[in-house]
């Protein structure tokens, strides 16, 4: 009887900390810059709001960035 209730309560546990590691590792997918201007122009490319995320899966989706006709130049 104890193994049995020790075994429900560790998937009880298991079950109610899984939506946090969710929640967790798809905060860590969203991608920060150092660069304003190239956030924006990035997130313009990729057609998302200002507020939006850019998500490492976003980053994956380009195949070429041309960034030369948006007068962008890196910052220091």
């Amino acid at each position: 009887m104890n193994k049995v209730l020790s075994s429900l309560v560790l998937v009880l546990v298991i079950l109610v900390s899984l939506p946090g590691r969710a929640y967790m590792e798809q905060a860590s997918l969203d991608i920060s810059f150092q660069d304003e201007q190239l956030e924006q122009a990035i997130k313009q490319i990729l057609e998302k709001n200002e507020t939006a995320a850019v998500t490492q899966k976003d980053m994956q989706s380009l195949t070429l960035l041309d960034l030369s006709r948006r007068n962008w130049k890196p910052s220091d």
